[in-house]
């Protein structure tokens, strides 16, 4: 079936599973909603039976789920389409600053939503984590709970049709042991699906997956295994010897963190593979690992691969003459209090507060380089959603702090056509 399956979809089974006693009350596919009423923002109390008559998703979020925060435009969007069929309810999990955070992110994305700040009910859904969405249909009956990526136009005219889909089989990964080499005597998978050994591998999404940040995390015995990779995060690996790196790597902001394909056909870069490497212990360093694993992406893939300096793009924090004056700190006790909507700091070093601001603000997808010339921690307090650059640039500017866009020489791996 093409089209994604709802409702007994993909948490059916483990939510069955979880709750055939129904002992504590856990909500369970194809039952009554729970008879609670839950705290609404404007201090009222909703029963969630008399919601009877109209469909729901209630939708769980807590304050420390940046994902929750940055989904709400994409729900708002949705109850538009959907006006007078089918309503979104927010659930926010019970914590001291959830509601200032909540209220600052539907100022800033004009949030109409009905909101709850409770934890009674999330517990019920014998879940963990965050964000997580409850399917209610117009007679009381839980359908589905699922994640983020199920929430979308099509599953909800689905929904609001009738159309709960049908189960699906459970497909939980096998857990393979990581002190052997991957695939070998059935060690989490057939051995069917090797393309080259040392081992190169098609990833298929029944497989465990692990991805060491870098060379110096070995399962054991000489042994090193990458299970879901893309040929960019393989040739990583195989050139610099990490992957992904922060702020807290020799790497950042002079190696470009993603290679450059020019190639005839990206076909192949929209696939996924694993990779496990064992050698002799005592040849086990990293670069004996790198130039073996050259020689292997370049034996199976025979692609050029070129390293030169290149500008690229980036941001740079810069201060003003009076921000180096004035926010060194003097205080000898630290702290950090951070929300997604606010952010204090006493005595930590820059280097904190621009991984925060890669994180949340930039969404990992930017880096942020240190040009300010302060080298001591300081004192700041940054009061805006971090979602919004605008208003995070303002918070900083009252410091004599500024996000400028920039360019900066990095060393880039270009990867063309043989």
């Amino acid at each position: 079936m093409k089209l994604l399956v709802l409702a007994v979809m993909l948490f059916c089974l483990e939510v069955n599973a979880h709750s055939q006693t129904n002992q504590q009350g856990e909500i369970r596919i194809g039952e009554q909603i729970p008879d609670i009423s839950i705290p609404l923002s404007d201090s009222s109390l909703l029963r969630l039976r008399s919601l009877k008559g109209r469909f729901v998703i209630f939708d769980f979020f807590s304050v420390g789920c940046i994902v929750c925060f940055k989904s709400m435009p994409k729900l708002k969007e949705l109850q538009q389409e959907f006006k007078g069929k089918m309503e979104f309810i927010m659930v926010g999990l019970t914590h001291k600053s959830i509601r200032k955070v909540y209220e600052k992110y539907s100022q800033l994305f004009d949030l109409s939503f009905r909101v709850a700040f409770d934890t009674v009910f999330y517990k019920k859904l014998n879940k963990e984590g965050t964000p997580y969405y409850l399917w209610m249909d117009d007679i009381g009956l839980v359908r589905a709970v699922t994640g983020l990526e199920e929430v979308n136009s099509t599953n909800i005219r689905r929904f609001i049709n009738g159309d709960y889909g049908g189960e699906r089989k459970s497909r939980k990964a096998t857990r393979p042991n990581l002190d052997k080499p991957f695939l070998v005597g059935n060690n989490g998978g057939p051995d069917s699906v090797f393309l080259f050994r040392s081992i190169l591998f098609d990833w298929v999404d029944t497989m465990y997956q692990t991805s060491p940040p870098n060379f110096d995390y070995p399962a054991s015995n000489g042994t090193f295994q990458i299970l879901r990779a893309s040929v960019a995060d393989l040739y990583n690996y195989a050139y610099n010897g990490e992957n992904e790196w922060d702020v807290n790597s020799t790497l950042y902001g002079k190696t470009w963190p993603k290679p450059i394909f020019e190639l005839s056909d990206s076909t192949l870069l929209g696939k996924l593979f694993g990779y496990s490497l064992t050698v002799p212990p005592e040849k086990y360093k990293r670069t004996f690992l790198k130039r073996v694993m050259k020689e292997d992406l370049g034996r199976y893939f025979g692609l050029n691969v070129v390293e030169e300096l290149r500008p690229m793009p980036c941001w740079k924090l810069i201060a003003n003459d009076s921000a180096r004056r004035v926010l060194p700190s003097i205080s000898k006790k630290r702290k950090w209090n951070y929300s997604h909507a606010s952010l204090e700091a006493v005595a930590y070093p820059l280097k904190n507060i621009i991984s925060t601001l890669i994180h949340r603000t930039f969404q990992n997808r930017e880096i942020v380089l240190d040009e300010t010339g302060i080298y001591k921690p300081i004192d700041i307090s940054i009061n805006a959603p971090f979602l919004d650059l605008k208003s995070v640039n303002n918070s900083l500017g009252q410091f004599g702090l500024q996000l400028i866009p920039g360019t900066e020489m990095m060393k880039v791996l270009l990867i063309t056509d043989n």
